[in-house]
């Protein structure tokens, strides 16, 4: 898919550089015409360089800026998994009915709290 916008410099390149040639972020920066503060910082998110923490094939990955096959189907996934349990806690509670399930383990939970509340208000009338 071509780029709707150009690019300061290429990140491919840099990472190339970086990892293939072993080049110091000065010289990546020098050799681009960018400043050093525009490498480093790039390398700092982690989200183009190789070496810092991720772990590929998974949703974390994607989630910091990982867009590898492995990566993208790990959050392809776990989306499908939410949209077929949008609540992974545990159901049949009125602290999950009040953040919005209303399945019908939820929704007895919710009626049976209600109902045992009144009867409390009740009581102590």
């Amino acid at each position: 898919m071509p780029r709707v916008y150009e690019r300061q410099f290429d990140w491919d390149e840099a990472r190339r550089l970086r990892t293939e040639e072993d080049w110091s972020y000065q010289r990546i920066a020098d050799h681009l015409g960018v400043t050093l503060r525009a490498v480093t910082r790039i390398a700092s998110d982690g989200r183009y360089w190789p070496n810092h923490v991720r772990v590929h094939g998974t949703e974390g990955g994607y989630k910091r800026g990982c867009r590898c096959e492995s990566c993208v189907r790990a959050a392809n996934a776990e989306r499908a998994k939410r949209r077929h349990d949008p609540h992974p806690t545990k159901h049949g509670t009125k602290g999950v009915y009040t953040g919005g399930c209303r399945c019908a383990a939820c929704t007895e939970a919710n009626t049976e709290y209600g109902r045992e509340y009144r009867r409390r208000r009740r009581a102590a009338v």
